[in-house]
């Protein structure tokens, strides 16, 4: 059933196991060390009951991905993007070739349906975010779920303070909240480390946690 597509899909991107690239078959842009990484969790997923309350509306469905370089490489989100909408119909969204080089913010075309917006940084933390700029933007897209897979390069710094990066995330949350307030706020975890990164090594239990 497509809900449960649309579930499972959410399911990976939480988990940023990229399990996409089962669902996507054989012609996936994942590398098979990616397939089945692990188990897609989410965390009270209740909370996204409006979602695929309107998923099933037949109106608009607005989703903003923001994150860092695994977001601005326009790799898996891209893919996401046309998982999504080989599912629930394109006639949403103006046709896009998608590069690198190009943005990969929708443009709608006023037929309702699943619109997927990316908004990515290399290097962002959560801090990134935290900015005026950029929280108008992801304002001007209307979301009914932001999906933020960020915090890598928090975890990444010499001086990791776990409390500081808590206190972003609590503020970004806070602020897109304040700021669109029917939407919903999805958290993604962590893409996969080697063990012997250097910020597995500095921080070997919030390499875990996360």
């Amino acid at each position: 059933m497509k809900k449960d597509l649309f579930r499972n899909i959410l399911c990976s991107i939480a988990a940023l196991a990229i399990c996409l690239g089962c669902n996507a078959g054989q012609d996936s842009i994942f590398p098979r060390s990616f397939h089945k990484t692990c188990e897609p969790v989410i965390t009270n997923p209740d909370v996204l009951a409006p979602v695929f309350q309107k998923l099933h509306s037949g109106e608009y469905l607005r989703i903003v991905h923001i994150g860092d370089s695994h977001v601005r490489g326009h790799s898996f989100t891209v893919e996401t993007r046309r998982i999504l909408e080989e599912a629930w119909g394109s006639q949403a969204v103006v046709p896009q070739n998608i590069t690198y080089q190009t943005t990969a913010i929708a443009t709608e075309t006023g037929l309702p349906g699943l619109v997927y917006h990316t908004i990515g940084k290399n290097g962002a933390t959560y801090r990134t975010f935290i900015d005026q700029d950029r929280i108008q933007l992801i304002d001007s897209l209307k979301p009914d779920l932001v999906i933020i897979s960020l915090g890598t390069n928090d975890a990444f710094g010499a001086t990791f303070d776990s409390e500081a990066m808590l206190a972003n995330m609590d503020t970004l949350c806070t602020i897109l909240q304040e700021h669109n307030p029917s939407a919903k706020i999805l958290l993604t975890t962590l893409p996969f480390m080697k063990k012997d990164h250097p910020a597995q090594l500095r921080h070997p239990a919030w390499a875990r946690t996360f």
